[in-house]
């Protein structure tokens, strides 16, 4: 699937935060590029019966279904910083929602979260990127975390991710040892990485090789 906005740079920008015109075809342009990677994260993830789980970053919210095949007892809170990501989450997922195994908040990655009790575990896909002070986000997220608490970290790796012709601008990439770094300081203890390549075809129709990262850390 090619991106809706032909503008790099322009794209970039509303990736961090969809909105206007083009945020549902965003919405749906950044599940379909980003599916398996978030397959790659459900797959790790490790919850009692009728645990809690946040999500920060949903996008549409289109994994939800998927999400609840392999976890049909758990109880999901998403957040996302898109007021239109919100809304389209919610359109997706109404029986979710009305029957209270879902909701979606809005809440920007530059605020401490405004949320109330704890989580069993917690994941992000392609998000960490946007974070500008990631300690302090961190730090803030320790403590809506359960004791023995999981978080999964999904990001493209950094050498492959700074060639990115839309993230130019306003990314920043890790690598799993920068990531330790920053949060080993707070509490987190890194657990287990797994690495991923999944093949893409460009626009022209190019083969393109994406490498990516799942970091497992516990409270």
């Amino acid at each position: 699937m090619q991106p809706p906005i032909s503008d790099m740079a322009m794209l970039g920008r509303l990736l961090r935060c969809p909105s206007g015109d083009k945020a549902i075809a965003l919405a749906d342009y950044m599940f379909a590029s980003n599916e398996t990677m978030i397959a790659s994260t459900l797959a790790q993830l490790q919850l009692p019966e009728n645990g809690t789980l946040l999500e920060i970053g949903f996008g549409g919210g289109g994994h939800l279904s998927a999400l609840f095949t392999k976890l049909p007892t758990v109880h999901y809170t998403g957040i996302d910083a898109s007021a239109a990501m919100v809304a389209y989450a919610q359109r997706q997922n109404a029986s979710y929602t009305e029957s209270g195994k879902a909701r979606f908040l809005c809440a920007s990655p530059e605020k401490p979260l405004s949320l109330t009790g704890v989580f069993n575990a917690a994941f992000m896909v392609n998000v960490l990127y946007f974070i500008s002070d990631p300690k302090a986000y961190f730090t803030d997220l320790y403590t809506h975390l359960s004791l023995g608490g999981q978080l999964l970290i999904t990001c493209i790796d950094k050498a492959l991710g700074s060639k990115i012709p839309f993230a130019q601008e306003d990314f920043t990439f890790y690598d799993v040892d920068e990531v330790e770094a920053i949060l080993t300081p707070i509490g987190f203890t890194l657990k287990d990485t797994k690495t991923f390549t999944e093949t893409l075809i460009s626009k022209d129709g190019k083969r393109i090789e994406r490498r990516y990262w799942v970091a497992s850390f516990k409270k």
